[in-house]
């Protein structure tokens, strides 16, 4: 397995891939493409549904660094993967929520990713 990653961390809790993005900013267009590209690569390479992604570095996203989640949802979806977002801060978790990317509650299937308060929050959710 390649562990070369540039734009996230990665760690496992039992069978959940733990991954943290470490940009502070995510405002370019590359940036947003090259963190989505090595999330759904660590997420094929450690062969696991059942992913945590933390945003505790993150304090700021632009409409284009929303290109991220976007990806994600897709992926999401095709993949079958159970990714719920944690750690965000209050301003991110506002822009997320007014774009509609995310839902707090699991609830019926859509096109949203979740988003839990803490890591803590997540791993129960996936437990």
């Amino acid at each position: 397995m390649d562990n070369s990653l540039d734009h996230i961390i990665a760690t496992q809790n039992g069978d959940i891939l733990i991954l943290e993005i470490i940009a502070s900013d995510l405002n370019d267009f590359d940036l947003a493409h090259a963190t989505a590209n090595e999330i759904e690569k660590s997420i094929s390479n450690w062969h696991t549904n059942k992913v945590i992604l933390s945003l505790k570095s993150v304090v700021f996203v632009t409409s284009v660094g929303l290109i991220l989640f976007a990806r994600l949802i897709t992926y999401v979806k095709q993949s079958g993967a159970q990714l719920v977002l944690c750690d965000a801060a209050e301003r991110i978790a506002k822009v997320l929520k007014i774009s509609r990317m995310v839902k707090t509650e699991m609830g019926p299937i859509d096109q949203r990713l979740l988003l839990k308060t803490d890591r803590d929050a997540a791993l129960s959710e996936l437990a």
